[in-house]
């Protein structure tokens, strides 16, 4: 992907003359290019060329390049910064093949993300030369500026690697470092649960718990969740009279669990030999970063199952890394993480399944004992599933909660092209959705209006509904791969966020209230929590602080350490990413991002910095 190989001048081009004004040239198209694309992303470039009249060249080029002094210094310096990076071809690292595709794949879902934004469609829109144009551009751009990111990444992780790699022990014993690292957490996520005495309540934690106190719990929300939330405000309840203290105590209680598996985290990786100034910084993330304490400190069902996914990462680690602490004592802990894990989300199971898959690609005797582990992890799971839980006359959701993505794509395709919708095919969506709700309240963003038109527990209606998804899909695959991207856009676009401020970090501060369960905040408290979100909002713009609470970014990262553990052939590595490869799958195949769906990924965010350090372990790199 290199643009150019210079040694202190450019290399002869056959039939250039000029070697180094060929390279101003590919410099200059290059930072147009890239140019084009921020402007694509960030103004509505691509909306203003799909939307205008037929344009001749020179207002084309006046469009995109208005008498703007910040847009020439903006140009000038991306003139400078491909010039540096193309001229040191030599001392720099250069991007294999797998790192290459990688870079064209996330061009490609940025290109797609500011179109969808835009002109709502990508692969709908290419209409016109114009904006086939348009879109290589936006291609070429956003590849050149990875490119540019990637390598120098890779310079800065060269140099790193070239740090101590002894145990970051600070003082004393392995055990007094963990207490000491969770000591620090524990009281730096403190002020986040006691700014907002007695809980902050996301909308579905508030209502598993009136559920739970009902007596009416489904799977709709894990009834494990329900009751480890519900039962701290009974016994709120019951002992002290109070449910504030009752969902205080929860927070109180996660916070401490919470602590200890991020501190006992960091004592893996000492173990690990990771640099110990990769260790001080997750220290310091960790305590600093609102997305780790915010949801934690929340009542969200999300925060137990990420911690549990960390907890379930890093056993998995003990015993597949070499050197590492393999154990039985450790598999038992695995397959009671891995029960856990499944039983508090509804998807923890595809993660125990999906580490069984993996199992062929490791090397060792650990394959056995994971196997045993694992194995049981979702026998229990099952038992728990199609036994206990009946047996308790819960009953099962519904099956729309896993249709999203189909519904959203069907809602679409009447709404942009009913006439490929035949009668018949017509009278068979019927059966299974609401024909009015499909054309009038289909939302891009949102897939809750459609699902909740399913009216049918009919499997043979539902499977003649799912065979005309497939014919319909074939006949008009554009439209199906928008829907698909604008449902889940925020878990792959960077360019994205939700209006709402308690949900990029989880410090959520609303208080809901029913006949079942009455919380109140203390009068000295309710001017605090406004405050409380304009700090962390704050916090959330910094452009060191960005990365860490932005879902898309922490959705790309287990992919591109996948890619990076592929090149480097280190099958441990690769193995461990697997759960959080099919956490960000999960993610896409959801109802939402914009409705307050960033908490779908917080199991990617809470693994990433430890799977990322994990591929630190090494001494050296291989590029």
């Amino acid at each position: 992907m290199n643009l150019i190989s210079v040694s202190g001048g450019a290399k002869r081009r056959p039939g250039c003359s000029n070697p180094g004004l060929f390279f101003a040239f590919c410099v200059a198209a290059a930072a147009f290019c890239v140019l084009f694309a921020l402007r694509a992303e960030s103004d509505g470039l691509l909306r203003s060329l799909y939307e205008a009249e037929p344009l001749r060249v020179d207002e084309i080029l006046q469009f995109l390049f208005p008498y703007s002094m910040q847009e020439t210094c903006l140009y000038g310096l991306l003139c400078l910064v491909i010039a540096l990076t193309a001229g040191r071809n030599k001392t720099l690292p250069a991007l294999t093949r797998v790192e290459g595709c990688g870079c064209a794949l996330f061009s490609l879902c940025l290109t797609a993300g500011a179109s969808l934004l835009s002109v709502d469609g990508f692969f709908t829109r290419f209409h016109s030369v114009r904006m086939l144009a348009a879109y290589l551009f936006c291609l070429i751009g956003n590849g050149i500026l990875l490119w540019i990111c990637l390598v120098w990444m890779k310079l800065g992780l060269q140099r790193l690697m070239t740090q101590s790699h002894m145990p970051a022990v600070g003082f004393g014993t392995e055990g007094q470092l963990f207490l000491r690292n969770m000591g620090i957490l524990a009281l730096c996520w403190l002020p986040y649960a006691a700014l907002r005495y007695p809980a902050g309540l996301e909308y579905d934690g508030y209502h598993q718990i009136a559920r739970f106190l009902e007596g009416r719990l489904t799977t709709h929300w894990p009834p494990a969740s329900s009751a480890w939330m519900g039962s701290f405000v009974r016994l709120g309840e019951t002992l002290l009279h109070s449910a504030n203290a009752g969902i205080f105590l929860y927070v109180l209680v996660n916070l401490l669990l919470g602590a200890a598996v991020f501190a006992y985290s960091l004592t893996v990786l000492t173990r690990f030999g990771v640099p110990r100034i990769c260790i001080r910084c997750l220290l310091v993330l960790y305590a600093l970063i609102p997305v780790y304490p915010g949801f934690i400190t929340s009542v969200v069902k999300d925060a137990p199952f990420a911690v549990l996914v960390l907890w379930f990462t890093l056993l998995l680690s003990e015993q597949v890394i070499p050197g590492s602490q393999g154990s039985l004592r450790g598999l038992l802990l695995l397959c009671i993480a891995g029960f856990l894990m499944a039983i508090l989300r509804n998807n923890g199971i595809f993660l125990i399944l999906g580490a069984m898959a993996g199992l062929p690609f490791l090397r060792g005797r650990a394959r056995r004992g994971l196997l045993t582990a694992l194995g049981s992890a979702a026998m229990l799971f099952g038992l728990y599933q199609y036994l206990f839980l009946p047996m308790l006359h819960i009953p099962a959701g519904s099956v729309a909660e896993a249709l999203s993505v189909p519904f959203q794509q069907t809602a679409r395709l009447i709404r942009e092209a009913p006439e490929a919708v035949t009668p018949e095919e017509q009278s068979v969506i019927a059966e299974v959705l609401d024909w009015k709700t499909l054309k009038k309240e289909y939302d891009p963003f949102l897939a809750d209006p459609v699902k909740s038109s399913y009216h049918t527990e009919d499997r043979a209606a539902l499977f003649r509904y799912l065979r005309v998804w497939f014919r319909e899909g074939l006949r008009c695959p554009g439209i199906y791969l928008d829907a698909f991207l604008i449902n889940g856009i925020g878990f792959f676009y960077p360019g994205i966020r939700m209006d709402t401020v308690d949900t990029m970090s989880g410090v959520y501060t609303m208080i809901w209230n029913d006949k079942e369960v009455q919380f109140t905040v203390p009068s000295a408290l309710e001017g605090v929590r406004p405050v409380l979100k304009r700090v962390v909002r704050t916090v959330e713009n910094l452009p060191l602080v960005l990365p860490f609470v932005n879902t898309a970014i922490q959705c790309w990262m287990p992919v591109c350490l996948m890619l990076w553990a592929i090149r480097r052939r280190d099958r441990e590595a690769a193995y461990l990413l697997i759960p959080s490869v099919l956490g960000v799958l999960v993610c896409l195949a959801s109802p939402t991002y914009m409705n307050n769906g960033a908490r779908y990924a917080l199991p990617m965010v809470y693994t990433n910095l430890f799977l990322i350090a994990t591929a630190l372990r090494r001494k050296g790199t291989e590029g």
